[in-house]
């Protein structure tokens, strides 16, 4: 059963399924600190849940185009109806894929990606699916970050990179790994939790330059 949410911050009202990652420090460390490029004209979110994240940056930026995906159909059920609760205006396309495997020939200016980022444990497999999707990155919890990062950079688009990190799974001394000769990368801001640190670091891929 769907739930009804207001978050006045951000001007954003929410239905959400159980089922549906519910906005949480991570999300909100993103809508904090996300900044678009001036020129921006595509924005593409991985992973939308909920889909605060880029229905609140298209609010705030009604001439970008967006294109939101999840892997679990009811996230994309449920960012289509929070899409028509929110009454945005940008043409907003909603996607049911696993991460960049649909597309071939887009070119984001901005890629987000709010991950899974714990690492898994004895407990891991014991998890619902989608609950495993939404959290476990991987052995260490960085893993399925480091895939996605290595995909783009190989895909030969310029963009820029928004992800998350926790200090359950990586360390941020690490940040300079995530760069060579076509990518730079910044932790934007970090927050400390009762049991973690999250980390948004930011990757410029290829030619784009942040205005």
């Amino acid at each position: 059963m769907e739930e009804y949410h207001v978050f006045p911050k951000y001007d954003v009202k929410l239905r959400l399924p159980k089922e549906v990652y519910f906005p949480s420090d991570d999300s909100f460390l993103m809508l904090d600190n996300i900044e678009l490029p001036s020129n921006s004209k595509i924005v593409m979110e991985i992973g939308g849940g909920s889909g605060i994240i880029s229905i609140y940056l298209a609010k705030k930026h009604p001439e970008v185009n967006f294109i939101v995906t999840d892997i679990s159909y009811q996230a994309t059920e449920t960012i289509l109806l929070n899409h028509r609760l929110n009454n945005l205006c940008n043409p907003f396309d909603i996607i049911c894929t696993n991460k960049l495997q649909s597309f071939h020939k887009v070119s984001p200016d901005v890629i987000i990606w709010n991950p899974p980022y714990l690492p898994s444990d004895a407990t891991s497999d014991t998890l619902p699916a989608f609950e495993k999707n939404m959290f476990i990155g991987g052995r260490k919890g960085s893993e399925e970050a480091y895939d996605l990062i290595a995909k783009i950079s190989e895909s030969n688009i310029s963009t820029v990179f928004y992800t998350i990190f926790s200090s359950l799974g990586w360390n941020k001394i690490l940040v300079s790994q995530l760069e060579n000769e076509s990518c730079k990368a910044e932790i934007v801001k970090e927050t400390k939790l009762f049991f973690e640190e999250l980390y948004l670091v930011r990757i410029i891929i290829g030619d784009k330059n942040v205005k």
